[in-house]
C-alpha cells in the first residue's frame, strides 16, 4: 500500500479529466507547429540494434547532408518532440525511441546511459547516410548524447540536463522507480489515474495551452503497458548509481561522469528556471565541468520542449549555425577551466561494461 500512496503522490488526484484539456489543434500555442509538423513528409525506420530494432520517425527534407536527432528522456518516447520538431520546419528530424521505449525493443540487459549510447551508435550508423549531425536531449536523454561516438556529431543541446553526481533520489524518479503494474491498474480502474495525469500535465506547464489532451492520453498509454513501464523503471534504476541504503555511490558516479567529454563539439544547455527535478545549478555545474552554454528561460519548468518549443527550436538553429544562442537568459561557460578530458569524443572505453 506504500507504494500505491507513493504513486498517488506523484500523479496527485484531481478533479479534472481528460476531456478538460486542450486538443493540440485548438491549442493556440501549438496547433501551427502540429500543422507544420504533419505537413511535412514522414518516413519510419526500423534499425537493428544487437537482437532488437530501434525505431526512428525521419521527418523532412529526405536530401539533405544533417540531420536533427532527438532523444527523449524516462517515462517518455518520440511524442514529446513534436512541437520542436514542427517548429523546425527547414530540417530533417530523427524522432528517436530508445530501447524499451515507443516502437522500440527492450535492451538485452542494461539500460544504463553507457549502454543506450551505445545502441544508438549501432543505429546511427545503419541511418540513411547524412554528413552532420545535431543531437538533443531532454533528461536522462543527456546522458545518452554526450555519450555518442559517432564523429558526425557536431553540436549538442541538452534541455534539463542529468547530472550523475547527483546527492540524492528525487521522490518523484523514486515513486516511479518502485510503482507497480498492480498499482497502475488500481489506480486506472478508480479513475484516479486520468485524474491524476491530468494534474500532473497541468502542474508541469505555466500555461495551460501547452498541456495537450493527446499528450496526457499519450502518458496513461505508457503507464498501462507492462512492458514501457519496466522500461522507465530500468532508465530510472540504471541511469545513477546508489549505495543499498539509497546514498550516493560517489566513486561509481564519478567514474561514469569522468568518460564524459564535449570535445570539440558545439554545446548549449537549456533548463526552466522553475524546474524542480532538475534545476538550474545542475545545468551550470556542468556546462562549467565541460565548457558550454547555458540557456534559461524564465516561466519553464522541467520540459522545455513541451512548453518553449519555439525558443527550443531557435537555440538548436544556434547550434547548428555555430552561433550564440539569443533566445532566453544566455551565460557563456565554454572557456571553463574544470572542463573534463580533452579526446574529441565520450571515452567508453574508460569503464567496463560491468561497471556501467
Amino acid at each position: 500500500m506504500r507504494v500505491v500512496a507513493i504513486l498517488l503522490v506523484l500523479l496527485t488526484g484531481c478533479t479534472s479529466p481528460i476531456s478538460t484539456l486542450v486538443s493540440e489543434r485548438d491549442s493556440p500555442a501549438v496547433s501551427s507547429l502540429i500543422t507544420s509538423l504533419e505537413s511535412r513528409p514522414l518516413r519510419v525506420h526500423r534499425v537493428s540494434f544487437g537482437d532488437g530494432e530501434m525505431a526512428i520517425r525521419d521527418i523532412g527534407p529526405e536530401r539533405s547532408d544533417r540531420a536533427v536527432v532527438f532523444l527523449h528522456g524516462v517515462f517518455s518516447d518520440h511524442e514529446t518532440w513534436r512541437f520542436v520538431a514542427g517548429a523546425l520546419e527547414e530540417e530533417r528530424c530523427w524522432l528517436v525511441d530508445l530501447p524499451g521505449s515507443g516502437d522500440s525493443d527492450p535492451m538485452p540487459a542494461s539500460y544504463a546511459p553507457e549502454a543506450l549510447a551505445a545502441a544508438l551508435d549501432e543505429v546511427l550508423r545503419a541511418m540513411p547516410a547524412v554528413e552532420h549531425l545535431v543531437v538533443v536531449g531532454h533528461s536522462m536523454g543527456t546522458q545518452v548524447a554526450m555519450r555518442l561516438v559517432d564523429e558526425r556529431v557536431e553540436a549538442l543541446v541538452l534541455l534539463a540536463p542529468l547530472d550523475q553526481r547527483l546527492h540524492r533520489q528525487h521522490p518523484t524518479y523514486r515513486g516511479l522507480a518502485e510503482v507497480s503494474g498492480f498499482d497502475v491498474w488500481v489506480a486506472d480502474v478508480t479513475g484516479r489515474l486520468e485524474r491524476s495525469v491530468v494534474r500532473a500535465m497541468l502542474g508541469g506547464v505555466e500555461d495551460p495551452a501547452y498541456a495537450t489532451r493527446e499528450h496526457a492520453a499519450h502518458r496513461i498509454r505508457i503507464l498501462r503497458s507492462p512492458s514501457r513501464l519496466r522500461a522507465t523503471q530500468a532508465m530510472i534504476r540504471d541511469a545513477i548509481s546508489w549505495e543499498p541504503d539509497d546514498s550516493a555511490d560517489w566513486p561509481r558516479n564519478e567514474a561514469r561522469h569522468s568518460t564524459i567529454s564535449l570535445g570539440d563539439r558545439r554545446a548549449t544547455m537549456v533548463v526552466g528556471a522553475h524546474d524542480e527535478l532538475m534545476p538550474p545549478s545542475t545545468a551550470f555545474r556542468l556546462a562549467a565541468d565541460l565548457g558550454a552554454w547555458v540557456v534559461v528561460f524564465e516561466g519553464s519548468r522541467h520540459s522545455p520542449q513541451r512548453d518553449h518549443p519555439r525558443e527550443v527550436a531557435s537555440v538548436i538553429r544556434s547550434m547548428i549555425s555555430g552561433s550564440a544562442p539569443t533566445d532566453g537568459a544566455v551565460y557563456d561557460l565554454r572557456s571553463s577551466a574544470s572542463r573534463s578530458g580533452s579526446s574529441a569524443s565520450p571515452n567508453r572505453a574508460a569503464l567496463p561494461i560491468e561497471e556501467w
